[in-house]
This record gives structure tokens, sequence and C-alpha cells, in this order.
């Protein structure tokens, strides 16, 4: 079988994509206020009294004493919810098995994926993502299979019907919708996110799968399940 691109690089990382606006980002913005302040402060305590009553020096916000005071504040609220975000991060992965039953499919796979959340605090999925590529039927003429572009799962289903894959019966796609949440589950209590039956392996090249989920801090991480990356008969197992 020719080696598509995606089995040259190993999955990918859990990466953060986007924090929380609300509780990061603004909390941020006033201690850098407070810090320029802060420093204005000691400037002005630092020339005559008569500059001290001329314009740039004049002009205050807050004094040097409520400054320090709460940028002490601010900065510890910044560092504890760090701390708190970190304590409840998504750590999503996968786990794969050659035989078993599946909920997502008439018959018994063989090859099942399932996801878990290895973190102690839920996330929700915000978006969800999906590409494939089909199987090249003479790969000596062109050994590359094209992927497709990121899309949603109903371009997925109609991509696969196109080559007379039918869901459910030739494989089966957990629709992770908009809000779903997963839970905190190890790797052998996944729920089951993919399964292909023998004939949906020797069509399918690859079907990717892109999460973007949300914590219970509000920050936003991105996680690619590559649902046939370590397929035995694909990796050299």
């Amino acid at each position: 079988m020719v080696q598509h691109p995606n089995d040259l690089r190993p999955p990918g990382a859990q990466t953060l994509v986007a924090r929380s606006v609300a509780f990061t980002i603004i909390p941020l913005v006033v201690a850098t206020i407070l810090l320029i302040d802060l420093i204005w402060e000691v400037v002005r305590s630092n020339v005559s009294p008569t500059f001290r009553q001329e314009w740039p020096f004049r002009f205050t916000i807050l004094d040097s004493e409520v400054a320090a005071v709460l940028l002490v504040a601010v900065g510890g609220l910044i560092f504890a919810r760090e701390q708190f975000a970190r304590s409840v991060r998504p750590l999503i992965g996968w786990s794969s098995d050659i035989a078993g039953n599946s909920t997502l499919m008439d018959q018994d796979p063989s090859w099942l994926i399932r996801i878990h959340n290895g973190s102690p605090g839920p996330c929700v999925v915000h978006e969800c993502f999906y590409r494939v590529s089909i199987a090249q039927s003479n790969p000596s003429e062109n050994p590359s299979s094209e992927v497709s572009a990121w899309g949603s799962y109903g371009d997925v289903v109609e991509s696969l019907a196109a080559v007379g894959l039918k869901i459910g019966r030739d494989y089966g796609l957990d629709h992770s919708a908009r809000g779903g949440v997963i839970r905190s589950l190890s790797a052998g209590e996944g729920r089951e996110l993919a399964a292909f039956s023998a004939s949906a392996l020797h069509l399918i090249e690859s079907l990717d799968i892109k999460f973007r989920v949300i914590d219970i801090a509000g920050n936003t991480h991105e996680r690619v399940v590559y649902t046939l990356y370590s397929v035995p008969s694909r990796s050299g197992n």
C-alpha cells in the first residue's frame, strides 16, 4: 500500500489556540495599566515639586501606594487563574483496537477508535472538522492521495458515499456536534469516535478529525485525531 503523507508525521500534540478574554486578557490589560501608572508615579516622585506642578508631571491617576497594592492583587489573581487553568486543562487522547463491538456500525469493526479526556476537568466541543483521502486505484501512476480540505460531518459522509461506503454499514463516525461534552475518562473507557470495516480500510487512505474544545477555565484547545495513523498494515507494526 502506498504510504500517505499523513503516515510520515506523528500524531500532533494538543495545542492551546485561544485564551479566555474575560479571565485572561482583561486582567493582563489591567495589570499593564497599573504597572505603567506605578512607574509613572515613581518618576514623578523623583522630580522637584516645581516641575511636578507642570505638564506632563502633574498628570496622575493613582498614587504609587494604591497602584502597587492593586498591581499585587491583580498579579495574584492572574497567577491563581493560570494555576487553575493548568489543573483543569483537557488532555484529549485516543486509543485504537483491532477488534470489539461498536455502537457506530451494524457489524463488528476491523478498526475502532475511542476518544478520552485524561484531565479531571470536562470540556465542551466548540468546533469539529473532518478531512478524508481516498486510496488511489492505481498507486503506481499517482502515488500521492489527495487530501480533502477540512469540512463538516456531512462533507465527509458525502465524500465516502461517492466511493460506495455507507455510514453505519461500512464505517461509523460519532457526530461530535457543538456543545457536546467530553468527560473525564481513561483510555479504556473512552467513547467511540470512529469505526471501520475491512472494506472501508481498503478504500480510505486517511480520515482525520480536528477537535476544538473549551475547558471550564474558558480556554480553547485543539487536537487532531489521525484515526487511521496506526493501522498495522500501514504502520508496519
